[in-house]
């Protein structure tokens, strides 16, 4: 049998969606924040949106549109000075969200300048939050220690609050489980994956769990069958 490894830690990504051609990102910037960005299509440069018109409904829809589709994600948004900013393009701008909408794409009033013109001279940077509960006596809780980009990184897992996190052996560990841990951090699961732990470096964690055991229609990696100890580590 292979030996589970911190070469076998699971790595996951809860890819955002894309709709419209136009595809948006969260870049972070300190702690759980991150500057907004949107391209109209793959081959175009990124660029920012200006705060005219953003408010609490839009940054709902932002993080609606970046993946966090539970109804439990707070949303909140701060205005960024960008003076020097090394992002050239300022795309979109006076969003008249109503927070029911979708996506940004299908928020009104919205104008695409492609120019950093924008009377407030700053942009948007926002932070989606899914509050975790507190787990039950004998759940497991779980987050992603990311590295990247928000939604994308080593997976982390502990018994209850009171322990110390540890990683998840990839040993048996599927797409599928990897979907059930990011639907229950509020993301659609939709593409999401497991990656190669060698991207992110050794842990020295405890290894916690192998064999998540998840179907498709599993709503959280909490709710799935883990085998803990790892037995194979």
């Amino acid at each position: 049998t292979v030996e589970c490894t911190h070469a076998h830690d699971v790595v996951v990504s809860c890819f955002p969606v894309q709709t419209s051609g136009w595809t948006y990102r969260k870049v972070p910037v300190a702690g759980p924040s991150g500057l907004l960005e949107a391209r109209p299509n793959e081959t175009a440069a990124w660029g920012t949106i200006c705060t005219d018109g953003f408010d609490v409904a839009a940054a709902s829809v932002a993080c609606r549109t970046l993946g966090f589709f539970a109804r439990s994600t707070v949303a909140t948004f701060n205005a960024v000075l960008q003076n020097g900013s090394m992002t050239p393009l300022r795309y979109l701008d006076d969003l008249a969200c109503t927070g029911a909408e979708a996506s940004v794409d299908t928020c009104p009033l919205r104008r695409v300048s492609g120019t950093r013109v924008c009377s407030s001279n700053r942009d948007v940077e926002i932070v989606c939050r899914v509050p975790q509960p507190a787990a039950a006596p004998g759940a497991w809780n779980y987050t992603i220690q990311a590295y990247t980009r928000p939604g994308r990184g080593l997976l982390l897992v502990r018994p209850s609050a009171n322990d110390t996190f540890g990683t998840v052996c990839s040993l048996g560990f599927t797409d599928v489980d990897a979907q059930a841990a990011c639907r229950g951090m509020g993301y659609t699961g939709r593409g999401a994956r497991v990656i190669p732990a060698t991207t992110v470096g050794a842990s020295s964690l405890p290894i916690h769990v192998q064999h998540a055991g998840c179907v498709s229609t599993t709503p959280s990696l909490a709710l799935c069958p883990m085998i803990s100890p790892a037995t194979d580590c």
